[in-house]
């Protein structure tokens, strides 16, 4: 009878311990699951996002920029200054000023940025100076 009681505690004992270990691999499965889901999800946000952005680039570029008002937060651009046209006034005297597409995309991010915390950056793939191959 002892011998059984023996046995009988043996068997819950490695009963609890596959049970504990079936459990554990259970929740790191789970843990993994969620993460996979997550990666997933922030790589289709940043998609969006970034898809968004081309958008808008490509928009400025197929009207040649936009015109808007010279304020304290968007000054007549230095990099433009070549322009003929870059600074002109309505018939009423507002002063306008030309906004291309690449001081449009990084005056977005920093709004985006202050008010979302959601920030951006894009960067040309174009290689100045020598190319290695």
């Amino acid at each position: 009878m002892n011998k059984e009681r023996n046995d009988l505690k043996y068997f819950f004992v490695i009963f609890i311990i596959g049970l504990t270990i079936l459990m554990g691999c259970s929740l790191a499965w789970s843990i993994y699951q969620e993460h996979q889901s997550a990666n997933e999800y922030a790589k289709v946000e940043a998609s969006a996002n970034f898809n968004k952005d081309l958008l808008f680039r490509r928009w400025a570029i197929m009207h040649g920029g936009v015109y808007v008002p010279i304020t304290e937060t968007t000054p007549p651009n230095p990099y433009l200054e070549f322009l003929p046209d870059r600074d002109i006034a309505t018939s009423t005297g507002k002063k306008l000023t030309l906004v291309d597409h690449a001081y449009m995309t990084r005056q977005i991010h920093t709004i985006a940025e202050s008010q979302y915390g959601v920030k951006g950056h894009i960067t040309s793939l174009k290689m100045y100076g020598k190319q290695e191959h």
